[in-house]
């Protein structure tokens, strides 16, 4: 199936990806998750070492967040930014779904 990722929301990713075999990407959590394991995988590139380490520091970015205003939200929007930076030798259509959510992510809260 192609995906158009330049012309696609969010929304439409889910409808295509229906009935496919593919576990469906639907949280923010689960965007991070996936961002993070395919940081982790082989072979190993400065842009996964970099966002492995982004994505790694969100804790104390929301932590930050809730300790200057009152809202993990903000202090993780930031963050994004640089995770969404360093993620772009990832592909595939999990990859699009997990950009697409953390995009959505960061336009929430900035």
């Amino acid at each position: 199936m192609f995906v158009n990722p330049l012309a696609i929301t969010v929304g439409e990713l889910l409808e295509k990806t229906k009935g496919s075999n593919m576990a469906l990407i639907t949280t923010y959590e689960q965007a991070i998750g996936k961002a993070l394991e395919w940081s982790k995988s082989d072979p190993y590139t400065m842009n996964k070492g970099i966002a492995r380490t982004y994505i790694e520091a969100l804790p104390m970015a929301e932590l930050e967040g809730k300790l200057q205003y009152n809202d993990p939200a903000k202090g993780r929007t930031m963050q994004i930014a640089y995770i969404l930076g360093n993620l772009r030798g990832w592909r595939g259509q999990e990859a699009r779904a997990s950009k697409a959510i953390l995009k959505q992510e960061y336009a929430k809260n900035k």
